[in-house]
């Protein structure tokens, strides 16, 4: 067997064909490294041919080519308390986001595609977001660090091979034209039929023929394989192997290992699930232990909601938590929908259980003591709780806020949602285990759960987080600036921006939970999970999956989507308020009045949107309750005057 070409003067080394492919030290896959060194051709992957080479394309940035390494690329971050856990260095991860955000738009502006041609790109790009989503937000060890980045590269690039190949290449094949002398800057393939080397030669493509050699075969130069010559050749460690044959789970629109692969290593890499919130409820509860949702009351077109109960509050005077009563925020002001929505629930009834937290939850932290300042103008002066404990909780929710976010997501780390009484204790930040004393070391109930409470969260806080006791010298860092206890008394911005990020990150996870409570997806392929994951992203602005609960703080806290319909805004949080109802169609009980409003963008009204608000809103709401026994916590306006 002979490899010749009839437009290219060099043969790269052929890539064999091998049941194991093994991954280097920089992450990518050597000689099968379909990104960056020509493979065999396959049929319905012919964009692979057309993905561009280095500096081919005047519009994609080298950063696309560069060898990532762990010792040059990667720092350590140790704010949120777990050591060796860090991410690159802030221009690869930009560089490399523009570049993937511009293959992404590129993408999406062709026009008059077929949905078959677009499927495959649609689902290059649900891959791409995912990873870039991990590397901007998740820190991670130097060698995932480096996958996650390598992978971002590979998938940008196979994005740009396909518009090339949609835009240029797939015109060229079906024009009889010659393009032979136009040729394409491009990795090219290697072929084992002669009509696909014709056809390669004829659009522009490089190309390699391997066919017997016969005294009929011309050659015009003998010359020696060209070898990968800049990528690694030394295997990770340790050793990483993929099997291509092996495709459980896998949703594969063309049948070939390579499509294979990029599904594979996005899920080793970047797929995250959020822990359930769901717990059972023993049998046999009296009535004021179940949910106050009837599921006997039908849901009419005009959302029928149970009964308002006027339930007393709790004896001594005392209010109801939040968690189960409708607290106004002296703070935020609130959006009306989401106040009606509460509102309309009245009093809930005690649950058989504690109630569960992503986050520490915003009512915590909304408090006031005799130190804090509060706010001017104040929204709702009846909002403010006194808590004398709340200006520690601020000053150690800046300290251990990182790690919060880190064990949502880090599949080494415990991520069960926390009850109200746990987040009190990891807020106080004392995170000494406290062993039982002689006379009570036997006995159980109440007094030993709270010891065992106390001692996990000194566990998972002191121990995995390795964060010392709350001192109250300590100086840790919020937006780059240090933060004294004086500050976290006396500066509303420290308050601001703790609370807007607990209503995020707590309304974010609970929609993802509850959407995965409502519509149970565990035996769905992977593919699928990642396209109803990236559906329930779009409510808050991005499809970006479940890595987007987590939210980029400069950035998100200037993108508010629930205006009302007096605010000039409104059209612009349209699509969003769209995606939540679209999501929402699937759940049980989905109101007909919601599914009667106008499909079209432009045939929307404000009093449609007053509607797909109200009437959003109140189910979502009663559909929480129903499953989470509490309220959920809604989104927030940040005032940007608060930004550090």
């Amino acid at each position: 067997m002979v490899i010749t070409s009839p437009n290219q003067v060099y043969v790269p080394e052929y890539p064999r064909q091998c049941n194991v492919i093994r991954t280097f030290s920089d992450r990518l896959w050597g000689v099968h490294e379909y990104s960056r060194w020509p493979q065999e051709l396959v049929p319905n992957m012919w964009h692979i041919a057309c993905i561009p080479r280095r500096r081919g394309l005047s519009d994609l940035p080298d950063i696309l080519w560069r060898n990532l390494r762990p010792e040059e690329d990667w720092q350590e971050d140790c704010r949120g308390g777990v050591h060796s856990l860090g991410y690159l260095t802030m221009p690869i991860v930009e560089g490399l986001a523009f570049a993937a955000d511009t293959a992404i738009s590129g993408f999406h502006a062709i026009s008059g595609l077929s949905q078959s041609r677009r499927a495959l790109g649609q689902q290059l790009c649900l891959l791409l977001r995912q990873c870039v989503e991990r590397m901007r937000r998740l820190p991670a060890r130097p060698a995932v660090a480096v996958a996650v980045a390598a992978h971002v590269q590979r998938l940008t690039l196979e994005l740009a091979g396909l518009k090339l190949y949609l835009e240029v290449v797939a015109a060229r094949i079906d024009s009889p034209q010659d393009y032979s002398n136009a040729l394409l800057p491009v990795l090219g393939a290697f072929v084992k039929e002669a009509t696909l080397a014709q056809t390669c030669t004829r659009v522009g493509l490089p190309v390699w023929f391997t066919q017997e050699l016969t005294p009929r075969t011309r050659i015009w130069k003998v010359v020696k394989p060209t070898e990968v010559h800049d990528l690694s050749y030394q295997e990770s460690q340790p050793p990483i192997l993929h099997h291509p044959d092996d495709r459980p789970g896998i949703v594969n629109l063309t049948g070939n290992w390579m499509s294979t692969m990029a599904q594979a290593v996005s899920h080793q890499l970047c797929s995250p699930a959020l822990p359930s919130m769901l717990f059972s409820y023993p049998e046999g509860l009296p009535d004021a232990k179940k949910p106050c949702v009837d599921q006997k009351l039908p849901v009419s077109k005009t959302l029928s909601l149970p009964p308002h109960r006027d339930t007393p509050p709790a004896p001594g005077g005392l209010r109801p938590t939040p968690s189960l009563q409708f607290c106004p925020s002296p703070f935020f002001s609130l959006s009306e929908c989401w106040t009606r929505a509460l509102r309309l629930t009245g009093v809930l009834p005690q649950p058989a259980r504690a109630s569960l937290y992503f986050f520490p939850p915003p009512f915590l932290l909304e408090t006031v003591s005799e130190q804090t300042t509060p706010p001017i103008p104040c929204m709702d002066p009846t909002g403010g709780r006194p808590d004398q404990k709340v200006t520690r909780y601020l000053h150690n929710m800046v300290r251990i806020r990182l790690f919060c976010r880190l064990r949502l997501l880090d599949p080494t780390i415990s991520a069960h949602p926390l009850n109200i009484w746990e987040w009190r204790a990891a807020l106080w930040g004392k995170y000494n285990f406290k062993a039982p004393s002689p006379e009570v070391a036997g006995a159980s109930g109440r007094p030993k759960r709270k010891r065992e409470q106390r001692n996990e969260i000194s566990r998972l806080f002191g121990n995995v987080a390795a964060l010392p006791e709350y001192q109250q010298t300590d100086e840790p860092e919020l937006g780059g600036q240090p933060i004294t206890y004086e500050m976290a008394v006396t500066d509303l911005r420290v308050r601001y921006n703790l609370l807007w990020e607990a209503h995020e990150v707590n309304w974010r996870c609970e929609l993802m939970a509850l959407d995965e409570a409502v519509v149970p997806r565990a035996g769905w392929p992977y593919m699928y999970r990642w396209e109803r994951e990236a559906d329930v992203s779009a409510v808050w602005g991005e499809s970006g999956g479940v890595m987007s609960v987590l939210p980029l703080h400069r950035k998100d806290i200037k993108c508010y989507v629930w205006p009302s319909s007096m605010d000039p805004r409104w059209r612009s949080a349209l699509p969003t308020l769209r995606a939540f109802l679209r999501l929402m169609s699937r759940w049980p009980d989905y109101p007909q009045s919601l599914r009667d409003l106008p499909s079209e963008l432009d045939d929307w009204m404000d009093d449609d949107y007053d509607a797909g608000q109200q009437g959003g809103t109140i189910f979502y709401t009663q559909t929480f309750i129903k499953h989470f026994r509490r309220l959920p916590t809604i989104p927030v306006e940040f005032p940007l005057e608060y930004r550090i």
